[in-house]
């Protein structure tokens, strides 16, 4: 079984009949790093290949039964890979889910075949489960979606013949687990701004922007970590008189000092980005300091680190996000307000500045980086198609350089499709060029 804690990424993506009947296409990850590129001209299946990855890894049916394919093989780092397998009729269409590992291991099968009503053409999945009317650019209720997605699923843990289920997502069976924790979102950059519907049906009218939500996951993870290291310093406050005259051995001045001055330093940080409300500039004796000195000293030291270490997280994913944008927006800094508000101040005047008076370009690479930084968990497998829209010219040379920054610290693999040379900028040893073999 995959250890706990197992992260496995993509090693290589095989497909046979995708989109095409004698089509054959071979993409191998395995040097690239935490991103990937997958280039070619329009037409060749970058974004079918995007969605079929999502459909397996991201347990998303649908993306599956959709898309045209006879095999699809995917190969993780851990020697298992996941076989797709399509039923050749295509009238009544069933998709079969088998786990492998070395030397011909089976781990277990999983069939789907859709039970619902066929989906509307114009309805066009963008990411996670949530369908889109193209006809007039409005989120589908969820409520809605599932009087269409039924799926009649046989698995190792469901005798066949199962009662259909209405769900979006199919049931992980129990060999699933032997794979590690996988899981995938599929981004649609040309839809990153769509409107919400109102969670209340009966006013269908009402919409929100999604890069409210996206920005709302900040101030929830800003508030959770306040709260965390409020906690933690009452919890010291309580026991700081008993630990400074409980004695024990001090450590010396000059390394309380280097410990303070690195706590000083990360405070100020925390402060800049408007995590911590408090700055910190007290100035420690040039002297030696004497051993009651030290007690008192080495107990506050240990009480300031329990506090900044719940905001550390959060803080690098904020500074992330500020420097990428504070870099490439004009006359406008991204900062944080005193509830964990994500805001925009002019450079010139000090006003605030609303979101929704950004340019569509400013909008597209709020939402992105935001939703990748504060709304997806470690291990996750992001599958973005043609980031370049809405991107200005400057954005797309950096964008690589920035989203690799993001994979990085939010532990991601990202896999990209795209044919602009500008976000591409050189870097062909992380290209997969899609070239068909038939």
């Amino acid at each position: 079984m995959a250890r706990e804690g197992t992260l496995p990424k993509i090693k290589s993506f095989d497909a046979n009949g995708l989109l095409y009947e004698n089509a054959e296409h071979h993409l191998n990850f395995g040097d690239h790093g935490p991103v990937s590129i997958i280039a070619g001209p329009n037409g060749v299946g970058k974004t079918h290949i995007l969605r079929t990855i999502h459909g397996i890894l991201g347990n998303r049916p649908e993306s599956l039964l959709r898309t045209p394919f006879k095999e699809i093989v995917i190969e993780l780092d851990t020697r298992k890979l996941i076989r797709a397998i399509s039923s050749p009729d295509h009238t009544k269409r069933k998709v079969s889910l088998r786990g492998e590992g070395p030397r011909g291991r089976i781990y277990g099968e999983l069939s789907i075949k859709p039970e619902g009503r066929p989906l509307p053409y114009y309805w066009q999945e963008i990411e996670d489960g949530v369908f889109l009317n193209t006809r007039t650019n409005e989120i589908i209720p969820e409520d809605y979606v599932e009087d269409f997605i039924r799926y009649d699923i046989n698995t190792a843990v469901e005798p066949r013949g199962t009662r259909p289920r209405r769900r979006k997502t199919a049931p992980r069976p129990a060999w699933w687990r032997e794979f590690g924790q996988l899981s995938s979102v599929f981004i649609d950059t040309k839809r990153l701004d769509t409107g919400l519907q109102n969670p209340d049906l009966r006013h269908p009218q009402r919409y929100h922007s999604r890069i409210d939500e996206y920005i709302d996951q900040v101030r929830i993870q800003v508030t959770e970590a306040r709260r965390m290291s409020l906690a933690a310093s009452q919890r010291a406050d309580e026991s700081f008189a008993a630990r400074v005259f409980a004695g024990g051995r001090a450590r010396t001045s000059s390394v309380l000092i280097e410990e303070y001055d690195e706590l000083a330093e990360q405070n100020a940080e925390l402060f800049k980005s408007g995590l911590s409300t408090a700055s910190w500039d007290m100035e420690l004796p040039s002297r030696e300091l004497d051993t009651t000195e030290r007690r008192v000293l080495s107990a506050f030291i240990e009480d300031w680190k329990k506090k900044i270490t719940p905001l550390l997280p959060v803080h690098e994913r904020l500074k992330t996000l500020q420097q990428i944008v504070n870099d490439k927006f004009i006359g406008k800094t991204l900062l944080l307000d005193s509830s964990g508000r994500l805001v925009f101040h002019s450079n010139l005047d000090g006003q605030p500045i609303p979101v929704n008076v950004l340019s569509s370009g400013e909008q597209h690479l709020l939402a992105l980086f935001t939703m990748l930084l504060f709304s997806t968990s470690s291990g996750t497998v992001v599958l973005i198609d043609e980031p370049e829209i809405s991107l200005h010219a400057a954005w797309k040379h950096s964008f690589i350089s920035d989203i690799t920054d993001v994979a990085t610290i939010c532990g991601l693999q990202i896999i990209l499709a795209t044919h602009s040379a500008g976000i591409i900028n050189g870097r062909w040893d992380i290209v997969e060029e899609l070239a068909v073999q038939w």
